[in-house]
């Protein structure tokens, strides 16, 4: 039984040893050290052996580029008018009456505000300033942060305009306003 003991101690032994040596699976001295990736993926290190030190791992690769900030959208503000006319504001009864198109009308005064976290304020073009009453005239009434529009109506009793302002910056992003409702009249 002794013999057996000591021939079974000679082959563990010889098996430690060689997997302690043997450098295909990275251990003893320690595997080879991956090499370092791109775009910030870092190198693997290399697979240790039974008691041996693990290798050494890859150097890191260089770090991506971060994403581009997306644009943001541009703000859009009506300040004047102020605030909707009210279906009897005696600011808002017409001005006249058109003879050629054969349409009451009034002239508003408008002001308004364009600004954007990418372009800084904005102005000219950028600025479009809208009405809903699109039977009676144009949609587009003009552009810029002020100016004086002529709102139309087919009824002596009265005719409401939902007016906006679209807002554009550079990159193309719009943003319409909060609207303003102006009853333009007069009594028949």
């Amino acid at each position: 039984m002794k013999r057996h003991s000591t021939f079974l101690l000679v082959i563990v032994t010889a098996l430690v040893a060689a997997s302690c040596s043997d450098d295909s699976n990275g251990g003893g001295t320690g595997g080879t050290a991956g090499s370092g990736g791109t775009g910030g993926t870092a190198g693997v290190g290399g697979m240790s052996g039974a008691g041996g030190a693990a290798g050494v791992g890859g150097m890191g690769g260089a770090g991506g580029m971060g994403g581009m900030v997306s644009n943001m959208p541009p703000q859009a503000t009506i300040i004047a008018p102020a605030s909707d006319s009210g279906t009897d504001n005696p600011s808002y009864v017409y001005d006249g009456f058109d003879i050629a198109l054969g349409l009451w009308y009034l002239d508003v005064d408008l002001e308004g505000m364009g600004s954007d976290a990418e372009d800084g304020v904005l102005t000219g073009t950028s600025l479009l300033w809208k009405t809903n009453q699109t039977t009676i005239q144009p949609e587009e009434l003009g552009t810029g942060t002020n100016l004086t529009v002529r709102l139309y109506s087919d009824d002596c009793f009265g005719v409401e305009h939902t007016i906006t302002l679209e807002v554009t910056d550079s990159e193309g992003e719009t943003t319409v306003s909060e609207p303003r409702v102006l009853f333009i009249w007069t009594l028949c």
